[in-house]
């Protein structure tokens, strides 16, 4: 006679041992004992029922299309969006408060990115005016003297 475990059926429930008197996980200690519920369902009712699960506030639009533009480097808009979706934050019910302030962050932080590159190529710019003068077109205009 063999003391080996019999394989299990096809699609059956795993069958395992009963624990130890004492031991977590037994019905005498209070914990549940069979399958555990599915991941996001909902607990038991008042009378022992499963109550549907609450449905989750919205997130606002405008937060969520702040900080996609944002992070597609549309700054203007990044920035617009954002403080309307936290204006309207404040009196709606709905999600996206972090949203909406990653989208005017980075908003402005392309804008200021932006502001240096244009700063700095209009200072290359005169430099390079000043060493050789400028072509536009088929004239050039001379350096300063």
């Amino acid at each position: 006679m063999s003391h080996e475990p019999a394989e299990p059926r096809p699609g059956a429930e795993p069958q395992y041992p009963a624990s130890a008197p004492g031991h977590p996980g037994t019905a005498a200690q209070g914990y549940p004992v069979g399958p555990a519920p599915h991941l996001g369902a909902a607990g038991p009712g008042p009378q022992g029922s499963w109550a549907p699960l609450a449905p989750r506030p919205r997130v606002n639009t405008l937060a969520l299309v702040a900080f996609i533009t944002s992070l597609l480097a549309i700054a203007p808009v990044a920035v617009i969006c954002g403080h309307m979706a936290l204006r309207k934050l404040r009196s709606s019910g709905e999600e996206g408060r972090g949203l909406a302030l990653a989208g005017v962050i980075i908003g402005y932080v392309v804008l200021g990115i932006v502001a240096l590159l244009v700063v700095s190529v209009v200072v290359q710019l005169i430099w390079l005016w000043s060493l050789y003068g400028i072509v536009i077109g088929p004239r050039l205009i001379p350096r300063p003297s």
